[in-house]
């Protein structure tokens, strides 16, 4: 009876051991759950402003792009005023020079 009832103890302590066993287990799933739920949640979050900057990003070339071409137009825009003025200068010169050699030519 007494290698029966020593046994019983031991089957017991065995029981209690894998029941302890598996708590921890559990307990260590649980945490690698919640760990894998928060790097999940982290690697959304950092998917979501990956995508915001990329969108950023286009959106200020878009914006840069279409400043340089209205600086570009507004170039060109002066260029022609300042050939067009550059003309009428010449013209105007022209003009005073034929003017002046007139009122020589009437004075001699």
């Amino acid at each position: 009876a007494k290698n029966r009832e020593e046994l019983l103890a031991e089957l017991q302590e065995v029981k209690k051991e894998l029941s302890d066993s598996l708590a921890k287990a559990d307990e260590a799933l649980r945490v690698k759950d919640e760990t894998l739920e928060l790097k999940e949640s982290f690697e959304e979050e950092l998917q979501a402003k990956i995508e915001q900057l990329q969108s950023d990003i286009a959106t200020a070339q878009a914006e840069s792009e279409a400043a340089a071409k209205a600086k570009t137009k507004e170039t060109k825009d002066l260029e022609g005023v300042i050939s067009t003025l550059k003309k009428d200068i010449e013209k105007e010169t022209n003009l005073r020079l034929e003017v002046l050699k007139s009122k020589e030519a009437l004075e001699d």
